[in-house]
């Protein structure tokens, strides 16, 4: 037999408990806190094969197709690239001008785009 005090005591604590759905919405968002699940882009452009070298590294937001010029010190001297599972397009001109080469997952020699005809000649960028 349970004794009136006790059962007291369980109606509280049963009454006190988080439901299911709280705990789950609880750990969902300090799970989703973890994850980054912004809408970005990511370009690195390395001056020398393999991701070695002086470096450009630009992040911006998806919609943002506008075009990027490499500044001085990395204009026409880009070897390899990281495009961190997004398309790009490299130009050999300012304002993404000129011949172009699209460096996508799986597309294009991205640790020497040597290998693609554009060593050291890329000015400018965008998104595909």
């Amino acid at each position: 037999m349970v004794c009136p005090l006790h059962l007291n005591y369980l109606e509280l604590v049963v009454e006190t408990m988080p439901s299911n759905a709280v705990v789950l919405s609880v750990l969902m968002v300090m799970v989703l806190s973890f994850i980054d699940v912004s809408l970005s882009a990511r370009i690195e452009l390395f001056e020398h094969n393999n991701h070695r070298g002086r470096k450009v590294d630009h992040s911006y937001g998806d919609d943002d197709h506008s075009c990027h010029n490499l500044p001085g010190w990395a204009n026409d001297k880009t070897t390899s690239v990281n495009t961190h599972g997004r398309c790009f397009i490299l130009f050999v001109d300012a304002n993404c001008q000129g011949r172009s080469s699209a460096f996508a997952p799986g597309q294009g020699d991205h640790a020497n785009i040597g290998h693609d005809g554009f060593n050291d000649v890329t000015s400018s960028y965008k998104i595909c």
